[in-house]
């Protein structure tokens, strides 16, 4: 991953301009949202899963997006509470049916 590397993830085109053949050049992203995944995962086997629900703020980026994916997938009864203050078209794109049935948009991070 670029993210520890470089000021910023544009530089290279999100890895895109670094073509090596043999080489997978990221962002980081996918590091950061397992990280994610693996805090959630500590939560839940912690505190338990209040109302079988999980809150995601900026949720509609493109890491908040992919944790939202990867949420609906490591708990596929889990209801999701979303905000974000840019709209969610990428992520309903992304993620499928399971956005219009699994996925609450908030208002408001409260």
């Amino acid at each position: 991953g670029l993210g520890a590397i470089l000021p910023h993830p544009k530089l290279t085109n999100f890895g895109r301009r670094i073509n090596v053949d043999g080489l997978t050049t990221t962002t980081g992203h996918g590091g950061t949202v397992a990280l994610i995944g693996q805090t959630v995962d500590k939560v839940v086997e912690e505190q338990g899963l209040h109302d079988n629900t999980v809150g995601i703020i900026g949720a509609a980026g493109s890491i908040g997006g992919s944790s939202l994916a990867m949420v609906l997938e490591q708990y596929p009864d889990a209801k999701i509470v979303a905000h974000d203050i840019k709209p969610f078209d990428h992520v309903k794109g992304h993620v499928g049916s399971e956005f219009d049935s699994r996925v609450r948009v908030a208002e408001n991070m409260r």
